[in-house]
């Protein structure tokens, strides 16, 4: 009886694009260091050009999770819990977060992959701020 009210949790997608490509199983982390630009977005920094690089909203929310202790899939699933049941999950999301995910991996080189869970380069983990003052400290 006091089952009756119960929610029943959202039936999450297969994701099977995902599943299926060649990033679905590997973990992923930050390539190039980074920091705030503002209150709401980062800047990476790529050596090679000596460009900085600003992104989209998708693009940084990959890229902010990108701390080698998740695979891609787990963070599609990730992202599809934060949906509520009402909104309901967006079709095509797995779609769109393996082209985000191989322009920064492929095009932008902002991506390491691994078979394994890993630890970032603390150049990499910190911000560039961060990461300059514990230089400073050392």
């Amino acid at each position: 009886m006091f089952g009756l009210f119960k929610r029943k949790p959202q039936e999450l997608p297969k994701f099977e694009e995902i599943r299926t490509s060649e990033f679905g199983n590997k973990y992923f982390g930050r390539a190039k260091p980074w920091d705030w630009l503002n209150e709401e977005m980062i800047h990476v920094f790529d050596p090679s050009t000596a460009k900085w690089i600003t992104m989209d909203p998708w693009f940084q929310q990959i890229y902010l999770a990108a701390e080698g202790k998740m695979t891609l899939l787990e963070f599609a699933i990730n992202i599809a819990k934060m949906y509520s049941k009402r909104q309901g999950i967006p079709e095509g999301l797995d779609t769109m977060l393996l082209a985000y995910f191989r322009q920064l991996h492929n095009d932008m080189k902002l991506l390491k992959l691994s078979l394994q869970p890993f630890e970032l380069e603390k150049n990499h983990k910190l911000t560039m701020s961060e990461y300059g003052k514990l230089k400073e400290n050392n």
